[in-house]
């Protein structure tokens, strides 16, 4: 596969406002921190890609409890000093890193707005390393599953924040955004989050796929919650005797179904619909309020779909 990559820089000259906008609409689908990235500021995009796979299969997590020789020397102890380079792209594609998470390679660290905190390990020449951003602590933590450098954030956009300017940046929520003015689909932002734009063409099974899979999409944007801990891919077929029995009878009490994984498991999305006012979402919040957390039914009445009153 064949990969395209634009620098967007601004000149001492100017480069006119329309043709940075035209070169940055089919990027959108890049931003997958959910931002909309200022048209006076330098950006370094992939473009033109397909999904790559970010983790070989098969590959030994050393993480947590696994074998420190994987990316240190052996009979010594593992330090970021003697970390041996290339050990990461052992088990990770720095291309699809590059394509689908953040720009890698031929980074322009001079980029008004861009400053490196000295205490991250700095980049070797134009390409950011690994360890730049991440950390490996052997004890993996769920709230901060991406080993980000400071974490656990809030949310994982403010991590972003600590090279980036804030001010240069502004949010995009996807969910409130999928229309655009003239009342059609903007499926730039359909991509923020699947991996193909809509098309009635495509098969249902295809047209659901995310472009990192569910939780690492979701997590993009939104923090890992407590109670995502306690219900997040729990096989709900296999849980405590009768809720799987309550839930497939609230649902059809109250015409409403709740999505599961391919093996019963809880998602964000059994709770929470997704596609804000697009109409496609299986929901019954119903009365007066607001529904800023976008739940498919009022909180009273969702943890009773599975568990008794």
């Amino acid at each position: 596969m064949t990969f395209s990559r634009v620098q967007v820089m601004q000149k001492n000259s100017g480069c006119s406002q329309r043709i940075l906008s035209d070169l940055l609409q089919p990027m959108r689908t890049m931003i997958n921190r959910c931002l909309n990235i200022s048209l006076g500021f330098a950006v370094l995009l992939s473009v033109a890609f397909g999904q790559l796979q970010l983790t070989s299969d098969g590959a030994v997590n050393p993480h947590h409890d696994g074998d420190c020789t994987i990316c240190h020397p052996k009979n010594q102890e593992p330090t970021l000093a003697n970390y041996q380079t290339g050990s990461c792209s052992k088990c990770h594609s720095a291309a699809a890193v590059d394509a689908q998470i953040h720009p890698v390679f031929h980074i322009d660290l001079k980029t008004e707005g861009i400053t490196i905190p000295t205490a991250f390990p700095q980049p070797t020449g134009d390409s950011l390393r690994c360890v730049t951003c991440h950390i490996m602590p052997v004890k993996y933590n769920r709230a901060n599953a991406s080993f980000l450098r400071g974490g656990p954030f809030k949310e994982e956009i403010d991590f972003c924040y600590q090279c980036h300017e804030r001010d240069n940046y502004q949010k995009m929520n996807p969910h409130l955004s999928m229309i655009n003015a003239d009342g059609h689909i903007d499926k730039t932002i359909c991509q923020v989050c699947h991996l193909d734009p809509p098309n009635p063409e495509t098969p249902a099974i295809v047209a659901r796929e995310m472009s990192l899979g569910m939780e690492t999409t979701c997590n993009k944007c939104h923090a890992l919650h407590n109670h995502e801990k306690n219900h997040w891919g729990i096989d709900i077929s296999k849980a405590k005797e009768g809720i799987y029995t309550q839930f497939r009878k609230s649902e059809s009490d109250n015409k409403l179904s709740l999505p599961l994984g391919p093996d019963h498991q809880i998602q964000c999305n059994t709770c929470h619909y997704v596609h804000g006012k697009l109409g496609i979402d299986d929901v019954a919040f119903g009365g007066p309020g607001d529904n800023p957390h976008f739940l498919r039914m009022p909180p009273a009445k969702l943890c009773y779909m599975c568990h008794n009153k």
